[in-house]
């Protein structure tokens, strides 16, 4: 991970604790027909309020951690959360999503390994997941460059329906040993 550094240290976190300023671009995020392709089974536009409540619940539910991600010149880039939160087995699940403008550039490289970095750092973790549809090009170019840290385990057949097409979910893991502290 050593020769990303210079990714990593462009990459910047911010923790999510209901900022108004950050609550507002999160809804854009969550609004983004890109967000709503790539990260999530939600399919709906929705307001403030509707996104306030759904954000509790996230929370309530099975969301541990949020970061808006910034870059070197403090410009809000993107966001990553982590979930299901196992601390008995020691992992949990993550997902990213970055602004369109800012995904090229090693942003996103250096906001996965950036946050990898600070979980194994902060958390008690043995490996951590995320899910990539098998549509989304860019993630798994990226996982593939990167194989030696990202180890696919698992794939779930037509999980995601677009337009009457289904689609699968590919399933990857990094472990704490593959992730030089």
């Amino acid at each position: 991970m050593k020769k990303y550094s210079k990714f990593i240290e462009r990459i910047g976190f911010i923790k999510f604790e209901w900022q108004q300023e950050y609550l507002i671009f999160l809804l854009n995020i969550r609004n983004n027909s890109d967000f709503l392709k790539l990260c999530t089974k939600r399919n709906n536009v929705v307001n403030l309020e509707e996104f306030r409540n759904e954000l509790k619940n996230d929370f309530n539910d099975d969301r541990y951690e949020q970061y808006i991600i910034i870059n070197s010149k403090d410009n809000l880039i993107g966001t990553v959360y982590s979930y299901s939160f196992n601390r008995m087995k020691k992992y949990f699940f993550f997902s990213i999503f970055l602004v369109s403008e800012y995904r090229k550039y090693g942003y996103g490289v250096g906001a996965i390994l950036g946050f990898l970095k600070m979980s194994f750092a902060k958390n008690d973790l043995e490996k951590i997941y995320f899910d990539v549809y098998e549509y989304n090009d860019k993630v798994l170019n990226m996982t593939s460059r990167l194989r030696k840290i990202f180890e696919k385990v698992e794939q779930f057949t037509n999980r995601r329906e677009i337009d009457n097409d289904k689609y699968d979910i590919l399933r990857f893991v990094v472990y704490r040993n593959k992730v030089n502290l």
